[in-house]
């Protein structure tokens, strides 16, 4: 039974923590991305994707997860985000060429707003990092705009529906040691046990001699 507790303890307090690490990335993000800046936790950044040029594989307004760095490790195919220095931008786009220079070619999944490779040659200088998913949890903007928030709310209410159920928990066992502290505070010793059977005893012995 003890290791049962503590282990639905150790589950409370891991789920806790995702949940408070959760809603500080969520707040971090929507901030940043507000700003026009990029965000990165642990080598990994967090962009907002607002053009259609990577539909149907990234829509407009989605927010993605990115690696950065691994320039020498691109290959045809992967997506990536490079720096466009003349427009002061991040541009997400997928990798045509490699040239025999290393350096890489680019273009939009969307053949209509894209339907020729960027001007802009990539190099190790304006490349940024290499796209890992699409992370809309992880944007407030992109939770609404694409209606993807119905599981996050859901894993939000099961979160807080555990962690409600081990403050509960906690509160039961809290009071169940006060009443047993106050049961043994209340029981009384060998000691007053016979001096009151004896009080008894000289009561009784007072009568029969006033009889």
């Amino acid at each position: 039974m003890k290791a049962v507790k503590i282990i639905k303890r150790s589950v409370t307090v891991l789920l806790v923590g995702i949940l408070v690490l959760l809603i500080g990335v969520l707040i971090t993000n929507t901030v940043a991305l507000s700003k026009n800046q990029l965000s990165s936790f642990f080598g990994y950044t967090i962009s907002y994707v607002p053009t259609e040029s990577m539909e149907p594989t990234i829509r407009a307004g989605e927010t993605v997860l990115i690696k950065k760095g691994g320039f020498e490790k691109t290959q045809v195919g992967d997506i990536i985000v490079y720096k466009n220095s003349e427009e002061n931008k991040y541009i997400i786009h997928r990798v045509t060429r490699i040239l025999e220079d290393g350096t890489l070619r680019v273009k939009g999944d969307n053949e209509y707003t894209n339907p020729s490779e960027d001007n802009v040659i990539i190099t190790k200088d304006n490349y940024y990092g290499k796209y890992v998913s699409t992370v809309n949890f992880l944007n407030l903007k992109s939770l609404v705009k694409n209606k993807s928030f119905i599981l996050p709310i859901c894993i939000l209410i099961y979160l807080i529906a555990v962690v409600s159920e081990g403050i509960s928990i906690a509160k039961r066992i809290k009071a169940k040691n006060e009443e047993k502290i106050k049961a043994l505070n209340n029981t009384k010793s060998m000691d007053d046990i016979k001096a009151e059977l004896l009080e008894e005893i000289k009561a009784e012995l007072m009568e029969e001699n006033n009889k």
